[in-house]
């Protein structure tokens, strides 16, 4: 699922599958896995909650396996054809997009 967040008209959030996630789960019961790797090499197998966009820069919400929180991670393009999770280090980024996640979670319900 991909949400988009458009910080000048929050009312306008669409719903939709994103191409750029290889097997979109759109309409499947099993969720889509990613491991998120760490700086000790340990791996924390993850479910793709979903993707949003932020002042052009789109993120990905994932949900640790046995965990009750979500990670929020930016999702860009890496070196090759693929795309990359890169932790979010300054804080006012990481503040837009976890206010833009509550935001879409507040819309839901």
């Amino acid at each position: 699922m991909k949400e988009q967040y458009n910080k000048e008209n929050e009312d306008k959030i669409t719903n939709e599958c994103d191409p750029e996630i290889d097997d979109c789960c759109c309409g499947e019961e099993e969720p889509q896995m990613v491991n998120v790797v760490f700086e000790d090499d340990t791996e924390l197998p993850c479910e793709i909650i979903g993707t949003y966009e932020v002042e052009d820069r789109e993120y990905m919400i994932l949900l640790p396996e046995n965990k009750d929180e979500v990670f929020i991670y930016r999702y860009e393009p890496d070196n090759g054809e693929g795309r990359e999770l890169v932790l979010i280090e300054d804080d006012e980024e990481y503040k837009k997009a976890a206010d833009a996640y509550y935001k879409l979670v507040e819309d839901e319900e």
